[in-house]
């Protein structure tokens, strides 16, 4: 016994089915849609890597110097409490400079902490920095300071 196939189209397509030639274009509009469904999709991944790279949330740190000791002849050492006064942890970079009263003995130093600060967290450091004119026991807290971003 045999069964009898569905009539086929020339390109092997049973003719219950709509057929669209295979040189036939989408129409314009579709081809807008899809264009501009790609142009969001873009503009949607700029933003997010953007955001990622730049934004999110920015910390505040205060900085204190809690302790200047003089070193020998020409170094201070300096004690440093940081607090991140962000939602988010986050790695400083301090700026400690520290001076005499009448500024004649100087001495600044750039310090990285050393990993991150959590959100509504504090963490100390130490630094020697060396100072000029061998006047390490003229540097006051109150002529020094120190800033963190």
């Amino acid at each position: 016994m045999t069964t009898a196939t569905p009539p086929r189209h020339r390109w092997g397509i049973p003719e219950s089915r709509p057929l669209q030639p295979p040189n036939e274009r989408p129409s314009i509009a579709k081809r807008h849609v899809f264009i501009a469904c790609l142009l969001l999709g873009a503009v949607i991944a700029g933003i997010y890597l953007f955001t990622a790279d730049y934004g999110g949330d920015v910390n505040t740190y205060d900085a204190t110097i809690v302790r200047i000791a003089p070193v020998g002849f020409s170094q201070v050492w300096v004690g440093v409490e940081v607090k991140n006064q962000g939602s988010s942890s986050g790695t400083p970079t301090c700026r400690i400079e520290v001076n005499s009263p009448n500024r004649a003995v100087t001495g600044a130093w750039t310090q990285k902490v050393s990993g991150p600060i959590l959100g509504g967290s504090e963490t100390y450091f130490k630094v020697t920095i060396p100072v000029t004119t061998y006047g390490a026991k003229s540097v006051t807290w109150g002529a020094s300071n120190v800033s963190c971003q």
